[in-house]
């Protein structure tokens, strides 16, 4: 399921991995990512 907020934001956004972490109690590695803006911010409006 897309929610709502996101398929509205999506095309603003971009995303770049930053860093991979263990986390106790979890299996595998965490993506820590960074998100920025794309564009100006009016365009939230």
């Amino acid at each position: 399921m897309v929610l709502p907020v996101y398929q509205a934001v999506a095309n603003m956004l971009q995303s770049e991995l930053t860093n991979q972490s263990t986390v106790r109690g979890r299996s595998g590695r965490l993506e820590i990512y960074r998100m920025s803006l794309i564009g100006d911010r009016c365009d939230l409006a």
